[in-house]
């Protein structure tokens, strides 16, 4: 029975991760104007570069356009609203799996989580959220295999019903101090002027794996868990 119910669940968080996925295009393939990419870019701190007549954009590392499209889906704002939200009242979900998603975005939030326990068998974490002072407990492959317990992670936390999931791109702090990560993360956050707390949130986790070189230790990877896509440290 306990099998069952694991694999219940696990059956559960890979729809919802290659759903999500496939969303997240949609919405990206609708609105991601050259204008939005570019905003965005600056946003998170990317450095534009005019040259030979074209703007090109100095990503440090591959994953890093993983974080740019994360961004754009969920923090950035057009016409008044996040790009999510604006998909949701113009288009709409497809079917119910989508408006799931969709009504999981809008109680997404952005904070650092510290990795008290974990079960690789089962893809679970346990977590305390530092900044909302609360634990949690995520479903996810790459750093139920990857992350030792005590790393500091950053990542947008997607609720759903029994389990929360990341919207695809944690960042693992690895072999940094809680007080360490705590103190940089608010410097950052102390400076940014962005409209939401979530993207400033999330722009400072994203500068400050940017300052410890962590994102380009991080890999895209679709490997062990039968066609999700994650991110997991090398």
């Amino acid at each position: 029975m306990i099998s069952t119910h694991r694999d219940d669940v696990l059956r559960r968080y890979i729809q919802l991760r290659n759903v999500g996925l496939r969303l997240n295009h949609k919405i990206i393939n609708r609105y991601a104007s050259g204008d939005v990419i570019r905003n965005a870019a600056r946003d998170l701190g990317i450095k534009i570069e005019k040259r030979g007549g074209r703007r090109l954009m100095l990503f440090e590392s591959n994953a890093e356009i993983h974080f740019l499209m994360d961004y754009i889906v969920h923090d950035y704002i057009l016409r008044g609203k996040r790009l999510f939200e604006l998909y949701e009242e113009e288009v709409g979900a497809s079917d119910e799996v989508e408006a799931e998603i969709l009504a999981a975005k809008k109680r997404s939030y952005v904070s650092l989580f510290e990795v008290n326990r974990k079960l690789p068998f089962s893809a679970q974490l346990y977590l305390t959220d530092l900044l909302g002072n609360r634990k949690i407990r995520i479903i996810d492959f790459g750093m139920s295999l990857s992350v030792s317990v005590g790393t500091i992670i950053g990542f947008r936390l997607v609720p759903h019903k029994g389990f929360g999931m990341t919207s695809g791109t944690p960042l693992p702090f690895v072999g940094l101090h809680r007080r360490e990560v705590m103190r940089g993360f608010q410097r950052i956050m102390d400076k940014l002027r962005l409209p939401t707390e979530s993207a400033r949130k999330y722009v400072a986790i994203f500068r400050l794996g940017r300052k410890y070189g962590i994102t380009q230790m991080v890999e895209f990877s679709d490997r062990l868990i039968r066609g999700d896509r994650y991110y997991t440290t090398t």
